[in-house]
This record gives C-alpha cells, structure tokens and sequence, in this order.
C-alpha cells in the first residue's frame, strides 16, 4: 500500500511481532523543495541507502510490516529528532553543531546541500508533509504489533559506506560487514541483538555492534524493552551487495532479489540453535517474560525467530528442524 511518500507492505500469510522500517532508501525529491538544494543527483544517490528496499523486498512475505520512506534524506532524515538542527540548516536555529541533523546541510563528503539556511516556515512543511506522516505510521504499527502480540521487534533497515568517509570520525577505516545499533544493547532485549549477531557471523558476515553507528532517532526514540518494544538498527556494508563508487549491484538481475555476499568462504545457509540469554524448553509456544518484553504467547511456529532467520540467512528452510528436539514437538525459549 502506498500512502503519499512512503510505502506500507502489509503482512502476507502468518503474522509476526515484526516491523521492518526503510527510512533512507528514497530518492525521491518533491518538486517545491528543489529550489532549496545544491546537492547533485550523484550526491543524492550517495548518501541514501540504495537498494535496501530491494534487500528486504520479501519481508512482508515473511509476516513482518515493512514501511519504506521514498523521499531523500537531503529532503528530512527520518532517522533524527525534529530538533536536531542548527542556525545553519534553519535560519534561527540553536548555536549548535548538526550539518547532517533532520535537516542536511552538508553531505557525507563535506559539500553542500542547501542554497541558504531554510526559512522556518520552509522547514516546518517539511516536517508537517513528510517528516511526522511517516512516524505517525510508524508508531501505529508498532502499537498494531504490541497489541496483537505484547511486543513488537523493529529492525531499523540501513547500509552504510564500506570505508568512513572524509567528514566521518572513521575515516578512510574500512568497516564490518554488519553493524548492529542498540544504543550500548539498551534499545532491545539481548535475545534479539544476539539472534542478529548470530545469523550474522553463522553466514560469514563480520559484526562489530555500536561501531560506528549506535542507532539514530528510531533506536533511542522507540527503543524501550521493558514497555515490550525492542529496535535493532542493522547496517550493512554496501560492498556486500553494490560498489560503492559506480553505485551499480554486485549481485541480482531486473525482476530477481539481491543476495548479500559474504567477504570471506561464510555458508549462505544458517540457522539458530541456541540464542544466548535462553534456553529452549519442550512445550510448543515461546514466550519472553513481562519484564523482557513480549508477555503473551507466540504462536508454535516461532515468528520472531523465524522472520528474523529468513531476512538475514536469506535461505533457513532448516530453521524448524533446528528448533525441534528428537521428540519432535516445537521448543519455546524460556528467559
């Protein structure tokens, strides 16, 4: 369903607690805006996040909500507070320090995106057209999720630059292949900063988590496990799915999915057998306990860990077996 400048794809076949969201795939720039910006097409391209949509392209599939932003981060970043500016985004503004806050001013490489300072009046139709219609959705599906299940899991879609660029405190180091953000693992329940490291490093992939991105806006803002609501912001290095210089897939032909590829021999087929922090117990339902999270049952099939399996191993057919003892009857993880 597409609902003015973003997407929602509605859950297809079993429902689970999960909500996808895409806040920096777009490229898109409304016609009223572009007066205000210098920024080049290339630029544009540069510092979006091209082609996650197409990475998670069978989430929905998988029983997740998926919500997917499609205008430019140059436009409003979706993944900053509306304060986060400074007097030279916004003519106005705080004596602060934020050239790439809600609004850019500079891109990734230190160029300019805005002819001027926005007026504050240019600045509020940002946030009133694009900016709040999309957390307003994004908030209605997580309650929808913590309604339906008892909690509801955000896996927070980026890619970032394979090497730090000029204008990052990185610069020029080359990073991991996968970068999970939970705010110092404060944004969600270890079961599920562990269950991404897991099928991360059981692919092939290498994590490093907080570094060098702790999660943005969604992490911090929505992040509140113990109120049932976990968020894992997951970066991915674009060298495992395009090159970063020519903008151009490694990997996948028109009308085909990307695959990630994995740097090193790592098997292209994973599961989960055992989650750090838990155990698994025969009784056929799988349950967090209030304090962590998702107080009411999930149903036998496992939905979180399965939608979670099947978004980063691509291919985890095996995932039931993994999870059935000898017996032959469903475990649930018991925290």
């Amino acid at each position: 369903m597409t609902d003015g400048l973003f997407t929602v794809h509605t859950p297809e076949g079993t429902e689970t607690p999960l909500v996808v969201e895409i806040p920096h795939a777009g490229l898109h720039v409304p016609v009223h805006f572009l007066p205000e910006l210098l920024a080049s097409a290339r630029a544009i391209g540069r510092d979006a996040d091209l082609y996650v949509d197409e990475l998670y392209g069978a989430a929905h599939r998988e029983g997740a909500s998926v919500l997917i932003a499609g205008t430019s981060r140059y436009v409003v970043d979706l993944n900053r507070a509306e304060d986060d500016i400074d007097g030279h985004s916004v003519a106005g503004g705080p004596d602060a320090h934020s050239p790439r806050g809600v609004v850019w001013r500079n891109t990734s490489e230190g160029d300019c995106v805005l002819a001027a300072p926005l007026r504050s009046e240019a600045f509020e139709e940002r946030l009133r057209e694009v900016y709040r219609p999309y957390h307003a959705r994004l908030a209605a599906l997580i309650e929808q999720k913590r309604e339906r299940f008892g909690c509801a899991v955000v896996l927070a879609a980026h890619s970032m630059p394979s090497v730090g660029r000029a204008s990052h405190a990185d610069r020029s180091i080359p990073r991991a292949d996968v970068v999970p953000g939970t705010v110092g693992r404060s944004s969600a329940d270890p079961l599920f900063i562990d269950l991404v490291d897991a099928h991360a490093r059981g692919a092939g992939f290498s994590v490093a988590h907080d570094d060098p991105y702790k999660g943005g806006f969604t992490t911090r803002h929505y992040g509140r496990p113990a109120g049932g609501v976990h968020v894992v912001q997951v970066e991915l290095a674009r060298r495992l799915y395009m090159d970063d210089v020519t903008f151009r897939r490694r990997s996948g032909r028109p009308g085909h999915a990307l695959r990630l590829q994995p740097r090193r021999g790592g098997a292209s087929r994973t599961g989960i057998a055992t989650i750090s922090g838990g155990e698994y117990v025969a009784d056929g339902r799988r349950r967090l306990t209030p304090a962590r999270g998702c107080a009411r049952p999930w149903p036998r099939r496992a939905r979180g860990a399965r939608a979670f399996n099947r978004l980063f191993a691509m291919d985890s057919a095996d995932l039931s077996s993994r999870l059935r003892p000898e017996g032959g009857t469903l475990r649930r993880l018991a925290c």
